[in-house]
């Protein structure tokens, strides 16, 4: 091995050891978090500030400060869940192939007991 060899070794060795970095597939996915972050930060802090003065201001103004939120960790646990779903829909054959012939989509029939779940159309047509 001559001295090159070892040095891109080394660098790549060096590069490596750091970690892989995560590139998120599409940068705009994470602008919706940020701008209902924003509307949900904003009715936060704004909306109590309108609550008459009284006995139960206090009472009151928890109770936004509690909904909002909750609101917002609600709407946040559902979107993030949207962004990487753990499950997809389960389907046998003859429901793919009931929804690939009313799409009109065509492709070659499964054979008998393929375990296939690719679209594929069924050979009874109706039309």
């Amino acid at each position: 091995m001559n001295l090159e060899e070892t040095e891109t070794t080394t660098t790549a060795a060096t590069t490596t050891t750091a970690g892989p970095t995560i590139v998120p597939k599409d940068p705009g996915m994470y602008l919706p978090i940020y701008v209902m972050t924003g509307i949900y930060g904003a009715v936060f802090i704004l909306a109590p500030l309108f609550v008459r003065k009284g006995p139960n201001r206090g009472i009151i103004r928890c109770c936004i400060w509690m909904s909002t939120f909750s609101l917002w960790m609600l709407w946040f646990t559902v979107y993030v869940s949207q962004m990487n779903p753990l499950l997809g829909p389960r389907l046998k054959n003859t429901t793919l192939a009931w929804i690939s012939h009313s799409w009109g989509k065509s492709s070659e029939e499964p054979s008998e007991g393929s375990t296939d779940t690719t679209l594929a159309p069924t050979t009874d047509d109706q039309s």
